[in-house]
């Protein structure tokens, strides 16, 4: 059985998807808010690295005429971490943080797919394999899913936008054990396998991957079924397996 849905999925390149953000943060009750404040007191002394930093909870999405459509509010990590993160969290899904995340397909130049073990330092995913991604934590004027996910790529893997040939949206998931919801892209990027590695090793947010690996085209199903993978991540491949191959 799958541990990820795939909600939306195709070509988006000429339409990136459009963010409709709610006023206010998102309220939880007050029992909610117990347990919430709770577990984060409790994880800070485990992990020193965690930070409740701003998110946003997907409210609701939509798609019509190739366009997808996100209903945002703000909240805060912690609350993600006290409510999807909680194995004792026993409200309805609605009632969860369901913090929004981008995520991308790495793809070089020499048809080599960029994938990284996460380390032990980070607040989710503790030992999976996963594709290069983070929280949408600020919203732009314009094209704020595509800005936060060349950021994210810069801080993890040392590739700025001048090195970006192509990224494009190719769907949406989410994660059956989380709850938490990814936008899916694919990004090619002018780089060889040789020269991204040489890059990996100066990435600001070296932390955060204990190990990376280049898997080629041929070789994308047999890794994902062989290694313990971040859903999403899983859900990344087979949309790129079924679109683009």
């Amino acid at each position: 059985m799958s541990d990820f849905e795939i909600l939306s999925q195709g070509n988006y390149e000429e339409y990136l998807p459009h963010l409709i953000v709610i006023p206010n943060k998102k309220e939880y009750s007050k029992p909610i808010r117990e347990i919430i404040e709770k577990k984060w007191l409790s994880d800070k002394k485990k992990n020193s690295f965690l930070f409740d930093g701003i998110a946003y909870s997907l409210l609701s999405f939509s798609q019509k005429d190739n366009i997808l459509t996100f209903e945002i509010q703000k909240t805060g990590y912690k609350c993600f971490n006290g409510t999807n993160l909680n194995p004792e969290f026993s409200y309805p899904s609605y009632e969860m943080a369901n913090i929004l995340a981008v995520c991308s397909l790495v793809k070089t130049r020499d048809q080599k797919f960029l994938f990284g073990k996460r380390s032990n330092f980070v607040a989710e995913g503790k030992g999976l394999w996963h594709i290069p991604g983070g929280n949408v934590d600020k919203i732009y004027e314009k094209n704020t899913l595509e800005k936060i996910m060349i950021k994210e790529l810069q801080e993890e893997c040392n590739i700025d936008k001048s090195l970006i040939s192509e990224i494009k949206n190719i769907g949406f998931g989410r994660s059956k054990t989380t709850n938490k919801p990814e936008i899916i892209f694919l990004t090619k990027i002018k780089l060889s396998f040789k020269d991204l590695s040489n890059k990996l090793k100066k990435a600001k947010h070296e932390f955060e991957h204990t190990e990376f690996k280049m898997i080629d085209e041929n070789d994308l199903g047999h890794f994902i079924n062989s290694r313990k993978f971040v859903p999403v991540g899983k859900a990344a491949v087979k949309l790129y397996l079924e679109y683009y191959v």
